[in-house]
């Protein structure tokens, strides 16, 4: 059998299960913006003469939709292609079911919208973890102080955020958590200005070494569990803006939950904003947060 013919029959049968299953039951158009999310450009018409005339299209074409509608099946289904069987075949790893956004703009296929705000401020212990828990690469916290997330690992029970945490390390998920640097003016100046609105808030940069004191115990617990666990502790050095929690930012699954600063305003109260990779926002966030992190220096 030819490759083009080896494609094509590859092709036909992850067909059946995106027009079939119940989970999967996509028009071409939306198969096409799927592809599209995965980096293949594919126009519709192509696309069309790919199921009806596969005859008139390209070896080049046939290869590369071919491979994109396998990638989409192993990511939204967990299935990989059985050349020897020549069936779509339940892979035996552990699978995590991902939803590829479409790229109209508006909103994900599974309902969730590109772009979401919490107005009643920061976000839950659980719906964090919720938030984090299909992470495949890193998770980002980056915050003032990390005030909270330490009370995660100091007063909540394991099983509220520590356990979650560690079966993303055990999977290999980068955690890194940037604190603001105590000792960087910018960052005195910060509470200092704060605290004429807020004076709770005068000498907060006193609270942040004991703060990274508990987060290296943290890391040595998890060490200890999880031997060379990629957890990380550092230190930015700019005025603080904004709270972040972002999720495999460079993919196409990316989402960031962030919090920008009001003045006056405490930051526990700071509306939030949840953005997805689909968004026309998501690029702006993800180039603040990694300007924020370019400089930082590991706690070691």
């Amino acid at each position: 059998m030819s490759i083009r013919e080896q494609h094509l029959e590859l092709f036909r049968a992850a067909m059946v299960h995106l027009t079939s299953r119940e989970e999967t039951l996509y028009t071409q158009v939306v198969i096409c913006q799927k592809l599209k999310t995965l980096g293949i450009q594919v126009s519709t018409s192509l696309f069309s003469k790919m199921v009806n005339t596969p005859k008139s299209v390209g070896l080049r074409s046939v290869q590369r939709i071919s491979e994109g509608v396998q990638e989409l099946l192993r990511l939204e289904l967990g299935l990989r292609y059985d050349h020897a069987q020549k069936v779509f075949v339940e892979t035996t790893r552990h699978f995590s079911k991902k939803v590829v956004p479409t790229q109209d703009g508006n909103l994900f296929l599974n309902g969730t919208n590109e772009l979401l705000f919490h107005a009643d401020g920061r976000r839950s212990i659980a719906e964090k973890v919720e938030f984090i828990s299909k992470a495949q690469e890193e998770v980002i916290f980056l915050g003032v102080r990390l005030r909270q997330l330490v009370s995660y690992f100091t007063h909540r029970k394991d099983a509220e955020f520590k356990e979650p945490l560690l079966k993303l390390l055990d999977c290999g998920v980068r955690v890194s958590c940037y604190l603001a640097d105590p000792d960087h003016n910018p960052v005195r100046f910060y509470f200092s200005d704060l605290a004429t609105a807020l004076p709770e808030e005068r000498f907060g940069e006193k609270a942040i070494p004991g703060l990274i004191m508990h987060l290296q115990k943290v890391q040595v617990e998890i060490r200890q569990i999880l031997p060379g666990a990629p957890f990380h502790i550092f230190k930015y050095r700019h005025l603080p803006t904004a709270h972040f929690l972002a999720v495999d930012t460079d993919s196409v699954y990316g989402k960031i939950l962030v919090s920008n600063y009001i003045f006056g305003v405490p930051r526990s109260k700071a509306p939030v904003i949840e953005v997805h990779h689909s968004s026309k926002l998501y690029g702006y966030y993800q180039s603040a947060l990694e300007a924020l992190i370019k400089d930082a220096v590991e706690v070691v």
